[in-house]
């Protein structure tokens, strides 16, 4: 059996791009990010996942349905990000026993907006923004992609040797606050050399208000990763709800099973 470890470890930074806007826009998304950084450590959640199992036809063949108490512990050691994910199990509906064996275990994702904060930026190309239209509320499209043999904020670990991952894709920023309102990627680079054909994440963020003055803080809510090797597929998706502040402080992995 060959296992596949997928680490979102925070390493180190950038971007490159030129085209009008694009300063102002990673300077105000950095300070917004700086700003998760400090909020999200001082909240919990509900988190539901979803794993599922499927077919060549995307049909789920297998699922396992999850349920944990999430927090996430984040602090900065020397020029690196240091984020450490906590779960506990809830208690399952009908005291029906938790799965025993997982599917694909995702983890790490729902901090892949940091690849905005200003420690990453410069691992990274940008786009020029492009302005767009979501439910009403103006926000500006701008495309990235890691820069070839930059230092990568995330791998593969297999057989006990890191693989650096090279995400491209597209954020969603808002024009006000700047929050990163949703994230979509997938790998730039193939990986099938090393068991892996294809990896993608879309991870979305929503306002949250709580009730103890302290305002709204935009906040993951849904993070959706899809993998798979030349002889299965996976689709894992994370819901989080009910947050609550709580006051403490990512190492993330994902594991695909053979």
């Amino acid at each position: 059996m060959r296992v596949l470890a997928l680490i979102l470890a925070l390493c180190g930074s950038g971007w490159a791009a030129e085209a009008p806007g694009i300063q102002q826009l990673l300077r105000n998304t950095g300070q917004a990010v700086e700003s998760f950084w400090s909020q999200f450590s001082t909240v919990n959640c509900k988190e539901a996942v979803a794993q599922a199992k499927l077919d060549n036809s995307g049909k789920v063949v297998q699922h396992n349905d999850s349920t944990y108490d999430y927090l996430v512990l984040m602090r900065q050691k020397e020029e690196n990000l240091v984020v450490e994910e906590s779960r506990v199990a809830a208690p399952q509906p009908g005291g029906k026993a938790a799965a025993k064996t997982p599917l694909l275990v995702t983890n790490g994702f729902s901090t892949f907006l940091l690849i905005f904060h200003p420690l990453f930026q410069h691992s990274y190309e940008f786009s020029k923004p492009m302005q767009e239209e979501q439910g009403g509320r103006s926000v500006l499209r701008v495309d990235f992609r890691q820069i070839r043999n930059a230092r990568a904020p995330s791998c593969l670990r297999l057989r006990g040797h890191d693989y650096p991952l090279e995400w491209a894709g597209s954020a969603w920023i808002d024009t006000h606050s700047w929050a990163v309102l949703k994230i979509s990627a997938a790998l730039g680079s193939s990986m099938e050399d090393l068991g892996l054909k294809s990896l993608s994440a879309e991870v979305t963020y929503a306002p949250v208000k709580f009730g103890d003055g302290a305002g709204e803080q935009w906040l993951p809510a849904v993070a959706t990763i899809e993998a798979s090797t030349p002889l299965q597929r996976w689709r894992n998706t994370h819901r989080f709800t009910d947050y609550k502040h709580f006051s403490v402080d990512t190492s993330t992995k994902t594991e695909l099973p053979q």
